[in-house]
Order: C-alpha cells, then structure tokens, then sequence
C-alpha cells in the first residue's frame, strides 16, 4: 500500500461536470432493505459498478453486521425517481478507537472481520454522479463523526465532489493500484493468457506448471452446484489458514464472521450466477482453489487457499491463477480482475491496472486532536 497524502490544497478540475440541482433527499433505516432492494437494483440498471454494490453483496452484508453497526440508507430523488443511493454506517468510538466513524456502503465493520470492499462508490443512474455526491456531502456536514472513511473508492466524478466539498477538512489518501486482465482483448488478438505475459513472465510460468506436472496431469474442476462450491469453499479456507499460521499470523477465515458472510454468500449467489470456485489439481493432488466473485461478465480474485509444500520448485500460487486466468478467457469472461494489492505477482502477472483510493477525511475537533497526538506519539515510541 502507498504511504498516505495529506492533502488539502490539491483539488479536482470539476468545471466539465454540469452544474448540480437540488435533490430531494430521503433517509430510512437498514431495516427496510427489503422494501428498498428493488429500488436499488433498478438504479443498478445500466450503470457500469463493481460486486461489492451488487444487492446480494449489500443484503448479506446487513444480515452479517446488522448487529454490530448503525447503518442507513440514504437515497436521492429528482422529479420522482431514484438517481442516486448508498449506505451510510456509523460505528461508534471504543477504548482503542476514540473517534465517531462513518463509511460508505459495505464497509466499517469490525476491522478482525473486515471483507475488504472494493471498487466502491456512489450508486447512481449514469449522469447523476456529481450532483448525487454532492447532495450526500451537504447531507454528511449536518451530521455528528469524526472521521469519513472512503473505503476502496474508484477515481471518478463522485469521489472528486466529495473530495471538493470536505476540501476544508483533513484529507488523508492511500492510493493503490488495482491489477487486471482483459480477457477480451486476449480472444480477439487469439492469444492466449501465457501468450499475452510475454516471453519472460509466459516461459515462467509455463516451467513453474511443468515443475507441478509431475505430480500427474493438471485440470481444472469448477463448482457444478452451491453444495461442491461450499464444499470448495470450505477446503480453501482450512489451506488458507493453514498457511496463515505457518507464518504466525491470523487468517481472516478465523472470523466466525467473515466465513459466515461468504456460506450465506454462496449459498446464494451461485444459482444467480454470482460465484466462480475452482479447484486446480495435479493428479490427484490439490494445487490451490480460488474463490472468485462474477459480475457483469468480469471474474473479481477475491480469495485463495495453496497447497504449499516444502518442494522449493513448485509455486502453488502461479500455477493455480495461471490455470484460472486461461479458464476464464476459454469461458467468455471479459475480464479478470486481482483486486487491490500491492503484491508484485498482481502486477506481473495482469495485463492492465486502474487506482483505488482508501481515503480518511477527519473534522477538526478535541477527539481528532487527541487521537491525532496519540497517534504520532505512538509512533514516535515505536520508532
């Protein structure tokens, strides 16, 4: 991850957008999901936005969390219809984090259970961007927080009109970059995916899927129905653990949370279309498994478990997204993507890259003044 910007000089070229009318602003409780899911998905409709805005992804997210946030959900109307929406989660201060936080839409849950949104934003009927953001701004100012934290933000007309409106306050940025690979692209040109990495990174791989080729013929098995996907599922999560502790850390497959989001997920995202398990063996060895999410015909990377041994040779990981990548493009999928990262096989193993950006946006005050000292003197001792 790159190291934050401070910033509260260095602002958008916002004179393209066109000039913002007034909308009318309705805020109701997380409870009434259920009525509002169908207005929101109908804002989906033709807007290009990522899984992690997907009302599947949003309703299992309530359900997981429900209990330890207080969320909202906040939507904006103009000449009777929905033009914008998101949720806004307040989570309340606590002995080691003394400040008043909002967040955006699937996110500001307990940091041990955290899912690591991404490609976020603003759900809006195309057009309506920079004069939904800039309603949620002017709605956000009235209220009582400390911090607004922007988690995993796309770059684009809603995040540059809140950065423009909080331009008063501290704005701290950590930009990362977001790999992919436009399988598209690759079926057009007819090449495949070692093709496209170039002779260099293309002959790595293929000496690294000869090294595990030993082991007996390499396949790759995808998830025929919900029960083998939890069944994958469940396998992922025991080697991703596995490899965790090896290198004394905590998995997040330890939160009784998290893996109680991805079951449910599962369960109902994959008669929708919504999940890509696969499964890549050697023989009759496991390599790695990948739990992928699908939407809009793109394949998000969102979690894996590698079957590591003490073979030196062999790299479990390589192997396992070399064989999904190529799976995906024979598939018809127009792109896979990595997710954020600042891992250096990400880079080198896509074929393209976008930004994120995590942004903390804090409001002068005695809390954030304290927080603020204790956190450099924190640091101070430390180093």
């Amino acid at each position: 991850m790159s190291l934050p910007v401070t910033s509260r000089e260095r602002l958008p070229d916002l004179s393209a957008l066109p000039a913002r009318v007034p909308l009318e602003r309705i805020v109701e409780p997380a409870s009434k999901w259920p009525q509002f899911a169908p207005r929101w998905e109908k804002l989906a409709e033709g807007a290009e936005y990522s899984v992690f805005l997907s009302p599947l992804w949003m309703e299992t997210w309530l359900e997981t969390f429900g209990d330890v946030v207080d969320a909202s959900i906040v939507s904006f109307r103009s000449a009777g219809q929905d033009v914008g929406a998101c949720l806004l989660v307040r989570s309340a201060p606590t002995l080691t984090q003394p400040l008043r936080k909002v967040s955006l839409n699937a996110s500001g849950e307990p940091s041990a259970d955290t899912l690591y949104v991404e490609l976020n934003d603003i759900l809006c009927r195309p057009g309506w961007q920079g004069e939904t953001a800039g309603a949620l701004a002017e709605y956000l100012m009235q209220q009582s927080w400390d911090e607004c934290k922007l988690d995993g933000f796309c770059s684009g007309p809603a995040y540059d009109v809140l950065k423009l409106q909080f331009a008063g306050l501290e704005i701290e940025e950590q930009w990362q970059a977001s790999y992919h690979v436009d399988l598209a692209a690759l079926r057009t040109a007819g090449i495949s995916y070692s093709k496209a990495l170039g002779p260099g990174r293309g002959k790595y791989v293929q000496r690294k899927m000869g090294y595990h080729s030993h082991q007996g013929e390499l396949r790759v098995e995808a998830a025929a129905t919900v029960e083998e996907a939890i069944c994958m599922l469940e396998e992922l999560a025991v080697l991703n653990c596995r490899r965790f502790e090896a290198l004394g850390r905590r998995g997040i497959w330890s939160s009784s949370r998290f893996t109680a989001f991805h079951r449910s997920f599962v369960r109902r995202g994959f008669a929708a279309g919504k999940i890509q398990m696969l499964r890549i063996s050697a023989g009759s060895q496991t390599v790695g498994l990948l739990y992928n999410l699908l939407h809009q015909n793109k394949a998000y990377f969102y979690q894996c478990g590698y079957n590591y041994t003490d073979d030196k040779r062999l790299s479990p990981g390589v192997v396992t997204l070399a064989m999904a990548v190529e799976y995906c493009r024979q598939a018809g999928l127009d792109e896979f993507d990595f997710l954020a990262g600042d891992s250096a096989y990400k880079e080198w193993m896509s074929t393209g890259r976008r930004q994120l950006v995590w942004a903390l946006i804090r409001r002068p005050g005695p809390r954030v003044w304290m927080y603020t000292r204790l956190r450099t003197l924190k640091h101070r001792i430390a180093s």
